[in-house]
């Protein structure tokens, strides 16, 4: 089926509704999405990663009131929340109330940029993937014996992320002179010869 697919929502209705147009068979039809804030002035749509996401405003200084929210709508009726982030204060600690209710959402598929034309841009990246990527290994390092060594590694994937050290392969635990052995730093305190090894993190 050749088909064309739009959202489109009114700014003071908590339903967006999804357009498909058959090209093959001129037929239309037409898919609820309930669930949604009556402030929501502006929505976007990823449909390869079923992802909606909308500016909220309601025309206060509230900060509470301006948010880009961010929705799972693998299932178009029972939409779910994944993201909802505050655009930041002004020097007040308020938000300006943004009386012409304008604001914009665009995606490219790995970040969401929402535009509240009186409070700024927020820009979220994405991440699809469940399976933790590290993107920081730890590095190699020397040591005076009696001193303290730390280790540290970078991972990216869905929150909360999870680590388990390694020395030799073996699992670390914490105790000793060992420490964060399940966290993204590993601290070796008054290390001697003994602990010379090869050590790693695994996120999960």
């Amino acid at each position: 089926m050749r088909a064309i697919r739009f959202f489109s929502k009114n700014s003071a209705a908590t339903v967006a509704k999804q357009f498909s147009f058959d090209l093959t068979t001129g037929v239309a039809t037409q898919t609820s999405t309930p669930g949604l804030d009556s402030t929501m002035i502006a929505i976007g749509v990823d449909v390869g990663n079923n992802v909606l996401a909308g500016v909220l405003d309601d025309n206060s200084t509230n900060n509470a009131s301006h948010r880009l929210k961010v929705y799972n709508i693998t299932s178009l009726t029972s939409p779910t929340v994944i993201s909802n982030f505050n655009f930041l204060p002004i020097a007040s600690g308020t938000n300006g109330s943004n009386s012409n209710l304008a604001g914009h959402v665009d995606t490219d598929g790995s970040r969401i940029v929402g535009l509240d034309t009186q409070n700024g841009i927020v820009a979220l990246k994405i991440i699809y993937s469940s399976t933790p990527v590290i993107e920081t290994n730890p590095q190699s390092r020397t040591n005076i014996a009696g001193t303290t060594a730390t280790f540290s590694v970078g991972a990216e994937g869905v929150e909360p992320l999870s680590y388990q050290w390694k020395k030799d392969d073996v699992n670390l635990g914490d105790g000793g002179n060992v420490s964060g052995a399940t966290t993204a730093m590993l601290t070796l305190s008054n290390v001697s010869a003994t602990v010379a090894a090869g050590y790693d993190s695994c996120g999960r």
